[in-house]
């Protein structure tokens, strides 16, 4: 943009601002945090932590009960997730198969299977990325060639799903 299309622009813009004030003007921002954002779970994760952190010295008898209600629903909502992670048996179907090396040093080799339906004890298909290392990667990998559907020892580890190394793990896992 030359420097008299910026002038121009500029001058409309203030004309313009001029003409009508009320719409022009951006609102005020409220300080502070939006309370009923929080307690309805409609504010980020960040905030409600920011939150949390702005409230962690005030006595809970001098909240207001708007911050009391945001603050058990914070506290709730940015609670660590804790997973169960005892093994379970099951049958894996997989879109695709993937053989992969650690990045650690030792070029140790592992499969990743990408699309997996597996049903777990509850009785609930979730797709999933199924993992295997070691003695398990060896298992799944006679199988794979079988040309049949996997069904193994395997256990929640985050979002992915690992295959249990050996019987005994299993074992002691379940114990």
């Amino acid at each position: 943009m030359t420097s008299i299309a910026q002038k121009i622009a500029i001058r409309n813009a203030i004309a313009a601002r001029a003409a009508n004030p009320a719409a022009s003007s951006a609102p005020a921002r409220k300080k502070g945090f939006d309370l009923e954002a929080i307690a309805a779970g409609n504010a980020s994760r960040q905030t409600m932590k920011r939150f949390l952190t702005s409230i962690e010295g005030i006595d809970d008898a001098t909240l207001s009960v708007e911050q009391s209600r945001a603050a058990a629903y914070a506290e709730q909502a940015t609670a660590p997730v804790v997973r169960d992670t005892t093994p379970f048996r099951a049958t894996i179907f997989f879109d695709s198969i993937e053989s992969k090396f650690t990045n650690d040093g030792s070029q140790t080799n592992y499969l990743v299977m990408r699309g997996c339906d597996v049903t777990t004890p509850a009785g609930e298909t979730v797709k999933r990325t199924v993992m295997a290392f070691g003695e398990a990667r060896d298992r799944v990998h006679g199988m794979i060639f079988d040309g049949k559907d996997i069904e193994v020892d395997v256990y929640f580890s985050n979002s992915v799903i690992k295959v249990v190394e050996n019987d005994t793990q299993a074992e002691a896992a379940a114990a």
